[in-house]
């Protein structure tokens, strides 16, 4: 017996069926005048009445983050045909090891989790890594020891597999008590570095000396200490971070726990970023750090656009996963760092980088043959580059046991999935001695395949000071002292850096990483100083491992932070993998880059629980970043979201409140009232049109098993992504693998066998309207392979006109008027609608296809299933058509729409207007349980004994 026939009748359904007709149709996103004539719109036909879920649940704080970008010397390019680093020091530029400008943090120490003690230390890990969290470059915290190409995609990388340790500890201070000035300039606060670069940049060697903006990336050293008097930990990168949303990824252990390799379900801060370099649920991947580094805390810190702005996100990492993560904040730039509770509230986390670095690590010569070199440079002079603080607390730092906090960073591309070789502690082996950008995937890396450590470890003295650092992307090198870690080792495969603006830059690399404990506000924390450079939005990373548990190997089911980058980017299973040993616990995700001429910058965070899941998402932002550094609170907002914006372009949440479908001529139309969030949340609809074909289940196209052939590749494989069977093959017995099915795929209703699917979004804002794309794909059958186009592009308002389509493309409409506030109304759940009325909503999302794409052979019921789900057709929420009277769906791989009561599609006859499927109710809050009830009718009698 099926779920569905169990539960029938015990939760009533959500949508109703009528019919009516109005006025000619005219693809606006709008229904077209009055209930006046036949050739108006059919229906409705489906009335929504589950709410979409919507709640904030609890502050979530994370700090202070800001950059300087005007580094352009440190560590030099790197030649991708060669594989070796430019030489460097060039023209007489400066070395990794000179480096004062860069990224600086300071965090307090409650934020990260970790619990003070006179013998415990703080590991900090970290990389550069590209926008969308999916590409890692060489710079890397902790270095190589040789020469490294980029690491690529973050879900494959282990850092065990290079030599050295790709972390730096942070040791007691060496320095003054008192607070440096986080402001991404190295001052006299931080010790010598704990670690300085050797290999040029595969993240572009920044020639940009201009103080907010790089156009290269790269991480000539790393400096950290505690400020004892105020529990902030301060940490300085000297380098870059390219301004084009390049990301930079930090990583704290601060606890037992934590996560060695990243998980896949930790906080989906950053539009799933975190998540992007976890664990992928298919292929046991996910970032994995050396050995003995668990991450407990991770922050993510990016600069763009062209004011530029800067964001940062932060999240926790627990060793289950599912930990708090959130969007800390960010904004202009050019007005200071960004300062912002953190995702733990534990305290306030800053950050702010100094782009100006022309020194450090260089980039990369070509060498006989193929591939490239580092060339030679003193990333230990750079002072300029990324900086953050963090209240311990707030990255998971448990104070009751208290222990080293380890720290692993990197550089990334924008969706996290290309990796850098811009890593802490260096990427270097012996079979690899200087690597290039590890490249993509970047999720089945990892670290472990490297030599040493690709952390740094930080141990928090016993009394803290408040340290005196401004976040502001320069390094306070009388606060910060040395260095936790130099590159010495990569010469940057992201860009090197040759625009000396502090906002802008056209190279990223990591030279150096500085961190200092201290108090901020009167709470510990820690500070941090990237030194290097950030452009074109790639992503510096900042893992945390800060605590016991967390995520050794990334997970794919963290936080969607960075638009689900995280997950997608670096996720597992066996997604980006550390050292052994480090665990990460939290990860904060910075980036910055150009936005229609504006330098924005912002940041995000997330948990990384060791299960999963956990809070993330932006800690601020700066629309320009001249404003100043990345600043706000962030608290975490549950479900999909209801919208308040009543502009026709934006929306700040999704409903499906009605569907509406009409036959005119040659063309069918379609109207979903309600809102589609203007974040590339994807509206997916599909349709049986042909009698006898179709696929009840979505296929997927299994590398496992080859003779499981999926659908076209259209949306960055959106069908597939749906689909199933994921399977994965067991070989821990080498002579007995086992296929093991990780998830069935989407499932539709007996009697529903799609044929045809088209996928809907709206995002990129453009002079006060938005973009909308739709993609289309007729699925494979048993004769067909199928086909698939992206139809097209608009704009909001553009009434349906598209433009850029695939060759070949079926004629298509699109537009959407997002206006609509009314409707289903957000609820912290799907029964508590208090006085909706869907009926009465007349915009939304409107489209219209050729009946031929549509394969309808002019007679039979169009069967029709809508649904909204995440940017990555991961996630799926609570509204879809017909009903399912939940609070949301989760994996889509995971859903049978037979395990719901009702029908989740719904039919339509152009001749009648009508549906053949019954009208439901509405849906019903759960009656509470009565002890005894074992037949379920409320009743406790004789009849339960059967």
């Amino acid at each position: 017996m099926s779920i569905k026939s169990v539960l029938r009748g015990a939760c009533l359904p959500c949508l109703l069926v009528g019919t009516s007709a109005f006025a000619i149709v005219i693809v606006d996103g709008e229904k077209d005048g009055i209930f006046s004539g036949p050739e108006g719109y059919h229906g409705p036909l489906a009335i929504q009445k589950s709410n979409p879920i919507d709640f904030l649940d609890g502050p979530i704080v994370v700090g202070t983050f800001d950059s300087d970008m005007s580094n352009v010397g440190g560590k030099g390019g790197f030649d991708a045909g060669t594989t070796v680093s430019d030489p460097f020091p060039i023209m007489g530029e400066v070395g990794p090891g000179s480096v004062t400008t860069g990224i600086e943090y300071a965090i307090e120490l409650d934020e990260i989790g970790f619990a003070a003690g006179p013998s415990e230390f703080i590991r900090i890990a970290g990389f550069l890594n590209n926008e969308f969290h999916d590409s890692v470059t060489n710079q890397v915290i902790g270095g190589f020891g040789a020469e490294q190409d980029a690491l690529g995609e973050p879900r494959d990388i282990n850092f065990n597999a290079f030599s050295g340790q790709q972390y730096v500890d942070v040791p007691p201070n060496g320095g003054p008590a008192m607070a440096a000035t986080v402001d991404g300039v190295l001052d006299g606060h931080y010790p010598a570095a704990l670690w300085t670069q050797t290999i040029g940049t595969s993240a572009g060697d920044n020639t940009d000396a201009g103080q907010h903006t790089a156009n290269g990336s790269e991480l000539n050293a790393i400096y950290a200490y505690v400020d004892e008097t105020t529990d902030i930990l301060y940490v300085f990168i000297a380098g870059n971070l390219s301004s084009d949303f390049r990301k930079f990824e930090l990583f704290f252990d601060v606890r037992s726990g934590g996560q060695n390799r990243l998980r896949g379900d930790n906080s989906d801060v950053g539009f799933g970023g975190l998540n992007r370099m976890g664990d992928d649920g298919m292929n046991m991947n996910g970032v994995t750090f050396d050995t003995g580094f668990t991450a407990d805390y991770w922050m993510s810190y990016t600069i763009g656009a062209t004011n530029p702005d800067h964001y940062l996100d932060a999240a926790a990492l627990g060793s289950l996963g599912g930990a708090p993560g959130g969007f800390v904040g960010g904004g202009n730039k050019l007005l200071g760092p960004i300062s912002a509770p953190g995702p733990q509230n534990g305290g306030t986390l800053m950050v702010d980088c100094n782009n100006s670095n022309l020194g450090g690590v260089a980039g990369r010569s070509p060498q006989g043959g193929s591939g490239s070199e580092s060339d030679v440079t003193d990333p230990a002079t750079v002072t300029t580059g990324i900086e953050f603080v963090v209240n311990l607390a707030g990255i998971n730092y448990d104070s009751m046991a208290p222990q080293d906090i380890k720290l692993c960073a990197f550089i990334v591309g924008q969706a996290w999935d290309f990796m850098s070789n811009q890593c802490v502690g260096g990427l270097t082996s012996g079979g690899d001695p200087d690597p290039g950008s590890l490249g993509f995937p970047a999720k089945d890396i990892d670290l472990n395949d490297w030599d040493g450590n690709q952390y740094v470890s930080l141990t928090v003295p016993g009394g803290l000071v408040n340290p005196g650092i401004t976040i502001d992307g320069s390094l306070d090198a009388a606060a910060y002292g040395a260095a936790k870690w130099v590159n010495t080792t990569n010469g940057t495969s992201f860009g090197d850096n040759m625009d000396i603006d502090p906002d802008t830059g056209d190279g990223s690399e990591f030279d150096a990483l500085y961190t200092r404990f201290g108090l901020r506000n009167g709470q510990p924390a820690l500070y941090v100083f990237a030194a290097g450079n950030l452009h074109g939005w790639n992503r510096m990373l900042f893992f945390f491992d800060s605590s016991a548990g967390g995520q050794n190997d990334l997970r794919g089911d963290n936080a969607g932070i960075d638009g689900g980058r995280l997950n997608n980017g670096l996720g597992g299973p066996d997604g980006f993998t550390f050292d052994t040993g480090f665990d990460a616990d939290y990860v904060i995700v910075y980036s910055t880059g150009d936005n229609q001429g504006v330098q924005d910058h912002f940041a995000e965070g997330a948990e990384l629980l060791a299960g999963g899941g956990g809070n993330g998402g932006r800690i601020g932002e700066q629309l320009a970043k001249i404003d100043g550094p990345v600043s706000g609170n962030y608290e975490p907002r549950v479900g999909f979201g209801d919208n308040t914006d009543n502009t026709a372009a934006f929306a700040n949440g999704n409903e499906i409140d009605a569907i509406y479908a009409k036959v005119e001529g040659a063309n069918a139309f379609f109207l979903i009232t309600g809102n589609l969030a203007t974040d590339f949340t994807s509206m997916e609809v599909f349709f049986d049109t042909i009698p006898g074909q179709g696929q009840n289940t979505l296929l997927y196209d299994d590398p496992a098993t080859p003779e499981n052939e999926g659908n076209i590749k259209i949306d960055s494989g959106a069908l597939d992504r749906m689909g199933g069977p994921v399977t994965y093959i067991d070989d821990t017995d080498p002579e007995n693998p086992i296929l093991v099915t990780l998830n069935d795929g989407l499932t539709f209703d007996t009697g529903f066998d799609p044929d045809v699917w088209v996928g809907i979004k709206t995002g990129n804002f453009d002079l006060g309207q938005a973009n909308v794309y739709i993609n289309y794909v007729k699925l494979r059958n048993g004769v067909d392979p199928g086909v698939g186009y992206f139809m097209g592009q608009g704009i909001t308002g553009g009434l349906g006109a598209l433009s850029g389509g695939d060759t070949g493309t079926p004629s298509a409409q699109l537009d959407i008027n997002n206006s609509n506030t009314a409707g289903v109304i957000g609820a912290m759940n799907h029964y508590d609608g208090g006085g909706t009325n869907p009926a009465t909503v007349t915009k939304g999302i409107e489209f219209s296809l050729p009946l031929t794409a549509l394969g309808w052979n002019g007679t039979d019921e169009i069967k029709m299933a809508a649904f909204i789900a995440g940017e990555f057709h991961d996630i799926v929420s609570n509204q879809t058509a017909q009903h399912t009277c939940s609070d949301g769906l989760g994996e889509v791989r995971d859903i049978d729409f037979n395990d719901y009561q009702g029908l989740q599609y719904f039919t339509y006859n152009p001749a009648t207007g009508m549906s053949s499927v019954a009208a439901p109710d509405v849906c019903t809050a759960p009656q509470p349980e009565c002890e005894g009830d074992a037949n379920g009718d409320l009743l406790v009698n004789f009849d339960d004994l059967n």
